[in-house]
């Protein structure tokens, strides 16, 4: 199972039990400069003003439910970066720590200043190598700012008290959403508005003027994405379970820099018999990119809004958000002939990367399913 972090999400005080308090916000300061309690501002390291000291600190996360209250357990790990290493180069694993009392407890110290991310996996190897792979990687964040309103993000912040003999930890409460843990948790049903409304819920063919499945040259179809999951942390209420864009830190550098992570329906339109291509006409309630085209492949990516993804019920059962998201498509089947077929390929991806695609043609290895691939055939 995965999770995610709710960026700009704040917690009632009774679930809070964090030294800091902290608001998660994606506010992020730039290495070298760290927040001072004492002024409630972010300044250079290089001047702290009175009441703040540059003491290097320990770093100690309890992730938590940010619906139910609760915890997470020892099934969950934590791996703590220094994102921008004195010298420059690549981000660096600095702490790799198994939940244990409900925290990850770093023992690396880290100067004010010092850019910190935090990554949170559903594994007992802490956030391994295959952690994307095996759809265990949960978030990958700078470390959430302590400061009102979330500022002095993404840099260690200076500490209030004089150096002593042990380090001062810095203990932060991250509020992260769950996400379904099955790769068909989701359902896609579609259907073809120009064959009295018919429902098509499996891949199959569908002919252009010929056969019981006929829809004429300029039909328009209709889609429904559905979060179905009610199972592992899903099944009682409330619950919530979904999705929150986010940025591997670790995977920003070179060509094949992956930018944002986010949640995208990928739809490829190929011709599997002749050159004949099937075109797009318009479509409403979803905005698809061109992320590759050949002259007969092309894949379009339509970027998701969390929430549309994201499932949730209150304590006593009521939906609060759906998960579900509909839409509608127009395809042009005119310059189809003869045995000309066009194969239009469905898939929902958590981790998906518009900016790797873009670049290469293809899907980066991150990627994870999410529901059944829908695969229709569409010919004369």
């Amino acid at each position: 199972m995965f999770a995610r972090w709710i960026p700009g999400l704040k917690f009632p005080s009774s679930t809070t039990t964090t030294t800091t308090n902290p608001t998660i916000t994606a506010v992020v300061n730039p290495p070298g400069t760290a927040y001072c309690p004492a002024t409630g501002t972010s300044v250079s390291v290089s001047t702290p003003p009175a009441g703040c000291y540059t003491t290097a600190q320990t770093l100690t996360v309890k992730p938590i439910n940010a619906i139910t209250g609760i915890f997470l357990s020892a099934s969950y790990a934590c791996r703590f970066w220094n994102t921008a290493p004195a010298g420059g180069g690549a981000p660096q694993a600095q702490d790799s720590i198994q939940i244990a009392s409900n925290a990850c407890t770093g023992t690396a110290t880290y100067p004010p200043g010092t850019p910190v991310s935090i990554q949170i996996c559903k594994e007992t190897s802490p956030c391994d190598s295959n952690a994307y792979a095996s759809t265990k990687t949960t978030v990958f964040i700078p470390i959430p700012g302590t400061g009102p309103g979330g500022i002095g993000g993404g840099t260690m912040p200076f500490t209030t008290s004089f150096p002593s003999n042990s380090a001062p930890v810095l203990q932060i409460t991250l509020p992260i959403v769950p996400s379904p843990e099955s790769a068909t948790a989701y359902t896609f049903t579609w259907g073809v508005s120009s064959v009295n409304a018919t429902t098509f819920t499996a891949s199959g063919n569908v002919y252009k003027t010929t056969g019981s499945n006929s829809i004429g040259s300029l039909p328009t179809f209709t889609y429904k994405l559905a979060n179905t999951l009610q199972t592992g942390n899903c099944a009682t209420n409330p619950y919530i379970c979904g999705y929150a864009t986010f940025t591997d830190v670790s995977l920003q550098s070179g060509i094949a820099a992956r930018g944002s992570f986010i949640a995208a329906l990928q739809r490829e339109i190929k011709s599997t018999v002749g050159n004949d291509y099937l075109g797009t006409a318009g479509s409403t309630g979803l905005t698809n990119a061109t992320v590759s085209q050949k002259q007969t492949d092309t894949i379009y990516a339509a970027g998701l809004l969390d929430l549309s993804v994201t499932k949730q019920t209150d304590q006593n059962g009521a939906i609060v958000y759906s998960g579900v998201q509909s839409w509608t498509e127009t395809f042009n089947l005119a310059p189809l002939s003869g045995a000309d077929t066009a194969t239009i390929t469905y898939n929902l991806y958590f981790y998906y990367s518009a900016q790797y695609i873009t670049a290469f043609g293809q899907t980066n290895i991150e990627a994870s399913a999410l529901m059944t691939t829908v695969v229709i055939k569409v010919k004369v």
